[in-house]
């Protein structure tokens, strides 16, 4: 296979891991986990481009190169396997109405905001959803944790 080829494969599979993973991160956990996941497929996206320069074309660079950029296509997916939340947003949502809210009518503001969390056990996730309901005309904030699943009242 062409080296020119197969170096724009790996590019665009490290591209694509690394929307797939930002795009999982921003929806379906409401951006708790850190950021600092991405930075091995941006940093392997940056040297796999930095060595398709013409003098870096010799065989034992392409090997390794290619080596590394396999390694992080495989070792990424499992780091996030294994250090995601145990509860996504809409299932803190749900947590939240079936035992704060079931017979009141409530409504789910939908909010951008996260807290940072002083002390998570995990070095990936390092904030905590706020979720915002509107019960009659009041608005009561929750603070969530995605690791373990408990909440508390914020008090406004």
């Amino acid at each position: 296979m062409n080296k020119k080829i197969f170096k724009i494969i790996m590019l665009v599979l490290l591209s694509t891991e690394l929307i797939i993973i930002l795009y999982i991160l921003t929806t379906i956990y409401h951006r708790v986990m850190s950021t600092s996941l991405l930075t091995i497929p941006i940093i392997s996206c940056l040297t796999l481009i930095l060595f398709s320069f013409k003098h870096y074309n010799n065989k034992n660079h392409i090997i390794r190169l290619v080596i590394c950029n396999l390694l992080v296509l495989i070792i990424v997916p499992i780091l996030f396997f294994y250090n995601k939340p145990k509860y996504t947003y809409i299932e803190a949502k749900n947590i939240i109405y079936k035992t704060e809210c079931k017979s009141k009518e409530v409504k789910f503001i939908d909010g951008k905001v996260n807290v940072i969390m002083t002390n998570s056990p995990n070095i990936f996730i390092d904030k905590a959803y706020v979720i915002k309901t509107k019960v009659n005309s009041n608005i009561i904030e929750y603070i969530f944790d995605p690791i373990n699943g408990s909440y508390s009242k914020i008090k406004n």
